[in-house]
């Protein structure tokens, strides 16, 4: 299970998690279709993700942890491109509306 925490961390999808599992010297048989995650232990032992008493390490959990740090990404993506123009939106609007509540002033 530490193998697996370690993995977890920082890894961004399923193809990632596979590769540092298989640099720990396990093998992971992790398919769409299957039901369950099978680890295979450098020793030789199988082990599936229902068996490892912990609900973080089924396969749906999983799943739902890859989903989540995807949509992060695709988020954190949108903000960077973004760079602060709501912002400089926001100012420039508010200056806009200054200048026209001072032109209509004089125009009275």
């Amino acid at each position: 299970m530490n193998s697996i925490d370690s993995s977890m961390r920082g890894t961004q999808d399923k193809g990632e998690f596979i590769r540092k599992m298989n640099k720990l010297g396990y093998t992971v048989n992790y398919q769409e279709n299957y039901k369950h995650i099978t680890y295979t232990c450098p020793s030789g032992m199988k082990c599936r993700d229902n068996k490892l008493h912990h609900k973080k390490y089924l396969k749906e959990m999983l799943d739902y942890e890859f989903e989540f740090r995807r949509i992060e990404r695709e988020e954190q993506g949108r903000s960077s491109y973004d760079d602060g123009r709501d912002e400089k939106i926001s100012t420039a609007v508010s200056a806009g509306d200054q200048k026209y509540a001072n032109s209509s002033r004089t125009e009275q």
